[in-house]
């Protein structure tokens, strides 16, 4: 879809941080981030959720990828180096009009876990509208827990009330 027909591409990944190397071995972010950088340019998507952004993730992005914004919202995980659920945007198509994020549990105001989790997780939101046209939408990203189905459901409802609080009008979500 191109702007031009007022769609809106959107691309998610699980980048799986920039310092598992230990674990990823090949796979490492230095073998890996060439091909996602040129996978988001070849698509050129509006917006892009990222799951396990860390820095040495951020820093390939800023690098390879300028025409984007960000935000990077809540820290997640137990220990440094955190990841964060991060949403990005064209910065030719929208602006930024409000963001947000909170953790995924009993007390999601602050850096916290419930339900059997096995690490902290978050979500980040951030409302935006296009800079053509006016129209309104937000962009939520999360990255449920990989343990826990109670987790994953609670968490899922969380994040759908937080909407229904956060959402202007029926702006898309």
């Amino acid at each position: 879809m191109s702007a031009a027909r007022n769609g809106i591409t959107v691309m998610t990944f699980n980048i799986r941080g920039a310092s598992a190397e230990e674990w990823d071995g090949v796979n490492g972010w230095p073998n890996r981030a060439g091909l996602n950088a040129s996978t988001i340019k070849r698509y050129a998507p509006d917006l892009i959720g990222f799951q396990e952004l860390q820095t040495g993730n951020l820093e390939t992005y800023r690098a390879e990828l300028p025409e984007y914004r960000y935000v990077s919202g809540p820290k997640y995980t137990d220990r440094e180096p955190f990841m964060y659920p991060s949403v990005f945007w064209k910065a030719s198509r929208f602006e930024l009009v409000d963001s947000g994020g909170f953790w995924l549990s009993l007390t999601p105001d602050r850096f916290s876990r419930d339900w059997g989790t096995a690490y902290v997780r978050s979500v980040t939101w951030a409302k935006l509208r296009d800079t053509q046209t006016g129209f309104g939408l937000s962009h939520w990203n999360t990255h449920l827990d990989n343990v826990s189905q109670v987790a994953r459901l609670e968490g899922a409802r969380l994040v759908v009330q937080e909407i229904r609080r956060i959402r202007t009008g029926d702006a898309p979500v």
